[in-house]
């Protein structure tokens, strides 16, 4: 049930296994989830084997999704991937904002591939 906070100003108030290392990134809960050394004023709320990887990137839950672009969010969902900056994942299942401004609004198996394109969702 060890939680690791090894940032500087990081928080890590509840779940277990999850681990903080940007400065000022926050876990709030859930199970296995990680903030690595670069999502420095990086979240994620809770879930479980969720992780951020960009600078002021979020992750509101879910399991396996991934903010890997600065200012990237992946409200939800599961095995999402929010990679351009500036980047959004509403939810569903393993969908991808891969290009700068790109937005995937949910359903599964989408990509936004352009920059600023957005897929509505589908399947």
């Amino acid at each position: 049930l060890q939680n690791t906070a090894s940032g500087v100003y990081v928080a890590v108030p509840g779940g277990s296994w999850n681990s903080a290392g940007g400065f000022y990134a926050v876990i709030g809960g859930g199970q296995s989830n990680t903030a690595s050394t670069l999502a420095m004023h990086a979240t994620i709320a809770g879930g479980f084997e969720n992780a951020v990887f960009g600078a002021q990137s979020f992750v509101g839950g879910g399991e396996a999704n991934m903010a890997e672009g600065d200012a990237s969010t992946v409200s939800g969902g599961s095995s999402n991937m929010a990679i351009g900056q500036w980047s959004f994942v509403g939810g569903g299942t393993a969908n991808a904002a891969n290009a700068v401004a790109s937005t995937a609004c949910g359903g599964s198996f989408n990509a936004a591939q352009g920059y600023a394109s957005v897929v509505g969702g589908g399947l």
